[in-house]
């Protein structure tokens, strides 16, 4: 794939070379939706583009200041002693810190992909699959970009199912698009 933007064509070629711990590269559908969003400087941390076993399309996200906060000595540390001893109230009180923290950088950075969604469907009109952010657990672990209705996917037969997939599949891709535009729209200003 080519890109007019030097940026999102590195960032493509980099995601093109992501190895998942399963020893699998970046599924081949959700690679262009990834790229665009590290472009904007969105930390992906997994994905998936859907597949007919029922796994629906998603990108996970967490902020990068989450990222380094997790690698810290000083995180690393609180963990360590939490696990140690879990009954210490001031271990305890240093870790649930650390946690705050976590959370509030992964809400922000899950609005600022919100304002992205907003302003998409602003003008992109779609009465059957929508775009939305779903925090993992409470946030701790960052964010995904799902489809609105995922959870009702099990209900529906195959035939159907393929069809939800094909179309939130699509809605990615002018999401992506849309995104892909903005890129260009801040490089030629």
């Amino acid at each position: 794939m080519k890109f007019t933007s030097k940026k999102l064509q590195r960032n493509y070629d980099e995601v093109l070379n992501i190895i998942d711990g399963l020893n699998l590269p970046i599924d081949k559908g959700i690679r262009y939706i990834v790229a665009i969003l590290r472009s904007l400087g969105f930390e992906t941390t997994s994905s998936c583009s859907g597949h007919l076993t029922g796994q629906t399309p998603y990108v996970q996200i967490s902020s990068k200041e989450s990222e380094k906060l997790e690698s810290s000595s000083a995180f690393l540390n609180a963990l360590n002693s939490i696990q140690k001893y879990p009954n210490n109230r001031n271990y305890q009180s240093k870790y649930e810190t650390f946690v705050e923290k976590f959370k509030q950088f992964n809400k922000d950075e899950a609005y600022r992909l919100s304002r992205f969604i907003y302003e998409f469907y602003k003008i992109h009109k779609n009465n059957h699959v929508r775009l939305t952010i779903n925090p993992i657990g409470d946030g701790f672990g960052g964010y995904r970009l799902v489809i609105e209705d995922e959870i009702f996917t099990e209900l529906l037969s195959k035939a159907r199912y393929r069809s939800w997939l094909m179309e939130s599949q699509k809605e990615l891709k002018s999401f992506a698009d849309f995104l892909c535009d903005k890129i260009d729209d801040n490089e030629n200003n």
